[in-house]
């Protein structure tokens, strides 16, 4: 029981962390910004490591990645996308998609 109960908490905490997080990156507190200014923002974010990692978009070199608060996207490049050549196996890029509080969702290409 007490293992239980120690596991919803920790589950709470964390989901209210991220929830909180994502708010003030948005501007949700109080901004008043326009939600393209608010994807650019969070646009602009993920161009850093720390960004990335806040938004669990961790692993791999950002290739390019969509990001949509209340319907309204922005897209950015940040690096070029992969080449293969045809003597060696290329896995290639991946799409990782976050949906997170305020309708804030981010796809991106990740190499």
């Amino acid at each position: 029981m007490r293992r239980s109960t120690t596991t919803i908490v920790g589950a709470v905490v964390l989901a209210v962390g991220v929830g909180a997080g994502t708010a003030a990156a948005i501007g949700v507190s109080g901004g008043g910004s326009s939600a393209k200014s608010q994807a650019n923002h969070i646009a602009a974010a993920l161009a850093t490591i720390s960004g990335r990692a806040h938004y669990g978009i961790s692993d791999g070199q950002l290739v390019a990645a969509d990001v949509c608060v209340r319907g309204t996207c922005v897209h950015r490049q940040y690096a070029s996308a992969p080449v293969c050549s045809p003597t060696a196996t290329c896995i290639g890029s991946a799409l990782v998609l976050r949906r997170f509080p305020h309708s804030v969702t981010i796809s991106a290409e990740v190499a």
